[in-house]
């Protein structure tokens, strides 16, 4: 449910419902790429960076990224694609984001900034993970699942379209 959900929030660019599927201890793995590309951004995003980035994402509007460089205002985002590769699985104690389900997802985003702006396209294998804990509704005890991490796994060319689920985060910050 928490992963249809992210979905629906991309598609809507709903940030009030983002804020809610939000860990307090969220944390973002940035690849190699984004790092070299974006320094200033640093190799993880916390919970407080992504909220910002998503707000400024979703609104619509241009904002300037790291560099001062103006970045068109994304207009829609659409899914190609969003499949689970495997089960959830509990993280070890070790991993970098412990003790929550994870699970690797294949995704296909397609940014859409304008008829005047290339659309940003990201393609590749995120790991996601979740962590829940007891919630009452309506009387009943069930699991209430949040997001508390990402970590990107796509393959980065610069000869394709495609750029790092981190970098359009980074264009953002």
């Amino acid at each position: 449910m928490l992963m249809s959900n992210f979905r629906t929030i991309y598609e809507t660019r709903d940030f009030i419902e983002y804020r809610k599927i939000m860990h307090p201890d969220f944390l973002t793995i940035l690849q190699d790429a984004t790092v070299q590309e974006f320094p200033d951004v640093g190799t993880t995003l916390d919970v407080s960076e992504e909220l910002r980035i998503h707000e400024r994402m979703f609104s619509g509007d241009a904002v300037t990224d790291p560099q001062g460089v103006l970045v068109p205002g994304v207009l829609s985002i659409d899914f190609n694609n969003f499949r689970a590769l495997d089960d959830w699985k509990v993280s070890p104690a070790g991993d970098i984001i412990p003790n929550a389900q994870w699970a690797p997802f294949e995704v296909g985003l397609l940014f859409d900034r304008g008829q005047n702006f290339s659309t940003l396209r990201v393609e590749g294998t995120i790991k996601f993970y979740v962590t829940s804990r007891d919630s009452m509704h309506q009387d009943s005890l069930e699991q209430y699942y949040q997001m508390i991490g990402q970590v990107d796994f796509q393959s980065f060319m610069k000869e394709s379209e495609n750029i790092p689920w981190g970098s359009v985060k980074a264009l953002y910050w």
